[in-house]
């Protein structure tokens, strides 16, 4: 059963009301919430294999505290639009995870979890120090995008990431400053990857340097993708590794 549901604001109670009765049958499910009305879901979804829940509106100081979704035993592709509890989903059962408006250290502590993923989007900001290092043996596929560039980016973030299957990176150039070669190199060395495929989003120059630097690497380029407002249009790198 493939169910595409968004809920607005009013009248959140009937809606719920109406399709909470069939989660034993979801399959895909897409819910956009208000935060008072995440707690009613919840029960078995013993079906489901793709959730995208976004919590719209949220205040900066404001936690999430609800119930794990933990009886979704064949989940193992999750969006999630907030920062969630680490215990919120059976992590290691995922191979595809999209979080979205989170800083590194709200990702770590779900990331040392994802042991399976295939592939990943993390859509950041903020500080990235002192972060410990994440591995993940099965990544094919590493996205990164810039939450907003009102937003300072996390420069370092790429360097924690030990990656031995990765083949498939996009990161925004304004994560990488005055160290992006060696950030690159870091990362291949690192993980002992072969890494295929390299786009760089946002204002770049010298990309005829990075081909030469890196000849075993396919570059592309996206100046127009510089942030997750203007990803939401377009997708300048097409990951579909799950």
């Amino acid at each position: 059963m493939q169910d595409d549901i968004y809920i607005s604001l009013a009248p959140v109670d009937k809606l719920l009301e109406t399709i909470l009765p069939h989660r034993a049958r979801w399959e895909h499910i897409k819910l956009v919430l208000p935060l008072s009305h995440l707690p009613d879901v919840k029960g078995p979804m013993p079906q489901l294999r793709e959730l995208d829940l976004r919590l719209p509106h949220l205040e900066e100081a404001e936690t999430v505290h609800v119930s794990a979704l933990r009886d979704v035993p064949r989940l193992s592709a999750a969006t999630l639009d907030f920062t969630p509890p680490t215990n919120f989903l059976p992590w290691s059962q995922l191979t595809s995870l999209t979080l979205v408006a989170t800083e590194p250290y709200q990702c770590t502590p779900i990331l040392t979890q994802t042991v399976n993923l295939v592939y990943c989007k993390l859509v950041i900001y903020g500080d990235d120090a002192s972060q410990p290092d994440i591995h993940l043996p099965f990544l094919e596929c590493l996205v990164l995008v810039h939450f907003g560039q009102d937003e300072d980016p996390p420069t370092q973030f790429l360097n924690v990431f030990v990656l031995p299957a990765l083949r498939r990176l996009q990161i925004p150039e304004r994560f990488f400053r005055d160290v992006l070669f060696w950030s690159l190199s870091e990362l291949v060395s690192k993980s002992g990857c072969k890494l295929r495929e390299v786009c760089i989003t946002g204002r770049m120059t010298g990309e005829d340097v990075w081909r030469r630097d890196f000849a075993s690497i396919k570059f592309s380029f996206n100046e127009d993708l510089i942030d997750w407002y203007s990803d939401e249009k377009q997708d300048a790198f097409h990951c579909v590794c799950y």
